[in-house]
């Protein structure tokens, strides 16, 4: 649901009032009032929010039996709600904190001066959507009840629904929940295009301890017009796409082949609304010195764009890359309704999204070079040099310190609210029944060779495209602590290296590799890291393959080259060892200013490594190195190492396999059993690739400690974390307790942290909790948040109190039933959300030796969890005399002082 106004409609003395408005909506219609977040979640849904320049959104995801709940809580947003004077007060603390946590991001401060060159600084749609400190606390309840009745109609509103529902069904359904609202006859539509006031200067500078220095050029353009968007969609591809791009061929690839590269990375992209847009081209250059050579590229690509376009090769390479990325997009059930809601709202018709695709393929090179000379005029580009090295905002931030107008402290000795069984029995009566949707995988066909290789299959031919995704023996922790670092290189090298078979003697270098992929619609990705919901899984490699169906036999040959002939593993070719070798030396290289550049701009890395040092012993898997080891270890790399590496764990491997989508059983008989079968028995069978689960075990509960990092900067978030290692296992008979306890401490909206540490106490924005079961090991427990570090102490006495009181009093039953639907239903729409999430989720039961049937008996063993197993989970997972607490301090902030914190850790 779509309201057209939004933070060019605040008034110029209070911004963020619409955003301010978004907030409190999202706390609870009148309908569903402090329930709305737990009647979503027991159904296994999802809602938020969010506030742009000139429209507020929420949306919201449930199962299709739900529908009539998704539009009574969406009408909710327009059925006058009641705005409280302390509901207001405490937002007001959790936008503070959300206001710190925009400006700890670059990004933020740098589209902020894009807003004032383009627009101007008192133009609405420059406005700061978020606000800052003194503007919020201007806003009252009567500016926020003003905004709401005025702006929050139906003349003011666009609704969206996608799913598995009819046109009939549909319009009934709306007319039944959103007939009874009124329109505003005196609703106001300025005219934001009017006012506009570019800035006449064109060179800009913008300086900050905490930013990426990089080369920006802004080319005013015209509002959203649907040709525009799909001539500067090809454009933006032609340009800087890896390998291909004009731009990426002459700053970073084509120069770094004579040791010239000039930058580390280049992004071009065109963004327009119905009022103004701008096409952009970004550089972040390896050297400042380096932007005058840059700018002088970027000037030359543009002027031959102007003159000659787009060459026949690069148009049939960027719209087959296109195609498949649209294709690849219907595999999303989201994915046509979010693109024509976009059109909606930048004013165009919403239907031309739809055919976008047919539309594309009739774009010329006189479009582009059109479009070129229209907008891409150099001597009228806004350039804007940003640099890393600024002292302005440490003096801005030292006087925000001082501010405590946020901070809701007069709560902090009230007893927290706890979920019970009144509260519960409200929330299944708003919800009117819960979902009745289960956790299940059904119509999977096990197919088996004579060898013994398996597949597990799932047909789907509803879109043209199928996934394989396959799992191999080793995974990370295969991988020992020294080569961790090593394998990063590893990965850049097999992508950048292509192919050689020495007994055929065909070559693919990684362009003719590319252009094979794009034409057929591949997608291949493999590597040793395997993370999903269901199974995280630590002890296997994985590999991805995704392709159109109508180009399936192409796709899987080319695959097989590229798994089986790594041209790195070529020492008889004396061109290509040589070849290989340059592109190590290139990547290598530029691998040591990537990460000494971390090293100065990312300023939550110490943080972090200093907490898991505290945690874990030297060579635990779960020990973070720092940027110094990881450069010392990338420095000491050689070509050698990369040879030893690929064949202690990409070769030999026995893999497992499932494939989803749009193919069928004599398919996977003929073309993917033949594959398999020949991987598995061909390889030369290593013994190094064996996990190695002591590096994820148990380790002895360290003494409780308290640690402050200060930053290199003054980024104005201080980030905490709070936590302890952790033993229980995914075998263990407390994991599911584990991951239920876990759900209502830390595991969302409805958990006990984040309705007080957030909702009550204002002190955070976010907060949550993890905890990571694994097969044979297990992560650490963490509790982190992003905070004001006026108010960092706190939000740690409250979270420590808090969980204090957990490990001694427990949860409540109704906690517990809440957490048992919510992890049900929620694993329920994510099991079979799509074919490449079921494809993962085939492939991981594969690994563990299970069948389809271990997730469709989730809900019961979901459901056999007890309150005191709930309890014995909690006190193994949560050691509160050991706990370690880790907060970062900005530069030039006081000094926080968390010693007496101690006596809360020991009590």
């Amino acid at each position: 649901l779509i309201f057209h106004s939004g933070a060019s409609k605040d008034p110029e003395d209070k911004q963020g009032l619409a955003h301010f408005l978004e907030h409190l909506a999202c706390s609870g219609t009148k309908e569903f009032g402090e329930n709305l977040n737990q009647v979503v979640s027991i159904n296994g849904g999802g809602y938020n929010a969010g506030t742009s320049k000139d429209f507020t959104m929420y949306y919201n995801v449930l199962p299709k039996d739900k529908l009539d709940l998704a539009l009574r809580i969406l009408s909710g947003f327009m059925d006058d709600f009641e705005i409280e004077d302390k509901t207001v007060k405490e937002e007001q603390g959790i936008i503070g904190s959300e206001i710190m946590m925009v400006e700890s991001n670059s990004q933020g401060k740098v589209g902020g001066k894009l807003g004032d060159i383009l627009y101007g600084k008192n133009h609405p749609l420059n406005t700061n959507m978020i606000g800052d400190k003194e503007s919020i606390s201007r806003i009252t309840k009567a500016d926020l009840e003003a905004f709401y009745k005025s702006e929050y109609v139906p003349n003011n509103a666009t609704l969206f629904i996608s799913g598995d529902i009819g046109v009939t069904e549909a319009k009934n359904i709306i007319t039944k929940h959103f007939s009874r609202f009124k329109q505003n006859p005196n609703l106001n539509k300025p005219d934001f295009s009017k006012g506009i006031e570019a800035d006449s200067q064109l060179e800009h500078k913008i300086s900050d301890d905490t930013l990426t220095p990089s080369l920006i050029n802004i080319f005013p353009a015209n509002k959203f017009n649907y040709k525009d968007e799909l001539i500067a969609e090809i454009l933006s591809s032609a340009l800087t796409d890896t390998l291909h791009g004009r731009l990426y061929r002459s700053l970073i690839d084509g120069e770094i082949n004579s040791g010239k590269a000039l930058a580390l990375g280049i992004n071009a992209g065109y963004s327009a609304d119905k009022y103004q847009g701008k096409f952009a081209i970004e550089a972040t250059p390896i050297n400042p010195s380096a932007l005058k050579q840059i700018q002088t590229q970027i000037n030359n690509v543009i002027e031959e764009i102007k003159t000659n376009g787009l060459t026949s090769e690069e148009f049939k390479r960027t719209i087959d890359s296109i195609e498949a990325e649209k294709i690849y997009m219907l595999d999303s059930p989201h994915a046509k309704v979010s693109l024509a809601e976009s059109y909606e709202i930048n004013g165009e018709n919403w239907e031309k999204a739809l055919k976008s695709l047919e539309d594309l393929k009739s774009i010329s090179n006189e479009d582009i070079k059109d479009f070129a000379r229209r907008y891409l005029n150099i001597d009228k580009a806004y350039k804007l040099d940003v640099q890393g090295k600024g002292k302005d905002f440490s003096f801005s931030y030292i006087k925000a310190l001082q501010d405590k107008s946020f901070s809701n402290l007069e709560n902090e000795n009230k007893e927290p609210e706890i979920f019970d069984m009144k509260k519960l029995e409200e929330t299944i009566a708003k919800s009117r029944g819960l979902s009745k949707i289960k956790v299940e995988l059904n119509g999977i066909e096990k197919i088996q060779s004579k060898n013994g290789s398996q597949v597990f299959f799932k047909q789907d031919n509803k879109v043209p495209i199928f996934f394989v995704n396959a799992a191999f023996d080793g995974g990370p922790l295969s991988v020992a602590p020294e080569d961790e670092i090593k394998l990063t290189l590893l990965d850049t090298l097999l992508a950048r290296t292509g192919t050689y078979n020495p007994k055929t003697g065909a070559r693919l270098n990684k362009r003719d590799q590319d252009l094979k992929e794009n034409e057929l619609g591949l997608s291949l990705n493999y590597g040793l890291s395997n993370h999903h919901a269901l199974d995280l899984s630590l002890d296997s490699g994985y590999l991805h393959l995704a392709c159109l169906s109508k180009n399936a036999d192409k796709s899987l040959d080319l695959a097989k080259e590229i798994l089986t002939h790594p041209a790195l593993l070529e020492e008889s070719d004396r061109s290509v060892a040589d070849e290989v070798a340059d592109e190590f030396a290139r990547i290598k290289e530029k691998q040591l200013k990537i990460f000494s550049l971390l090293d100065k701009v990312d300023h939550t890395h110490e943080t972090i490594t200093t907490f898991s040092k505290a945690l874990y012993p030297e060579n635990h898997f779960f020990r973070v190195q720092s940027y110094k080891s990881m450069l010392d270890e990338i420095a000491s790399t050689s070509l050698d190492d990369m040879k030893r590496l690929y064949r202690r764990y990409y070769q030999g491997q026995n893999i497992k396999l499932s494939v989803v989508g749009d193919t069928n059983k004599q398919f996977i008989e003929e073309r993917i059993l033949p594959l398999l079968e020949d991987w598995n028995s061909s390889q030369t069978k290593q013994t190094g690739n064996q996990a190695d689960y002591s590096r994820i075990a148990a380790v002895p509960d360290p003494k409780p400690s308290i640690k402050i990092v200060e930053s290199k900067s003054d980024q104005p978030e201080a980030l905490v974390l709070i936590g302890n290692p952790n033993d229980i296992q995914k075998d263990d008979p407390d994991f599911i307790a584990s991951l239920l306890a876990n759900q209502i401490l830390g595991g969302g909206q409805n958990s006990r942290l984040f309705n007080r540490v957030r909702e009550e106490l204002g002190l955070v924005y976010n907060i949550n909790s993890s905890v990571q079961p694994l097969k044979n090991g297990s992560g650490p427990f963490e509790i982190k948040f992003g905070c004001d570090p006026n108010n960092t102490k706190a939000a740690i006495s409250a979270t420590i109190k808090l969980i204090k009181d957990i490990y001694d009093n427990g949860f409540s039953e109704a906690e517990l039933e809440l957490a048992k639907q919510e992890v049900k239903k929620s694993i329920a729409m994510s099991a079979y959300d799509n074919r490449f999430s079921t494809g993962i989720n085939l492939k991981d039961l594969m690994l563990r030796g299970l069948d389809e049937n271990y997730i469709n008996n989730l809900d019961r063993k979901i459901d056999a969890i007890s309150l005191d197993d709930l309890t014995k989970a909690t006190r193994r997972m949560i050691k509160p005399k050991n706990l370690t607490i880790v907060a970062s301090k900005p530069k030039s902030a006081q000094r926080v002082d968390l010693q007496d914190q101690q006596l809360a850790l020991v009590a």
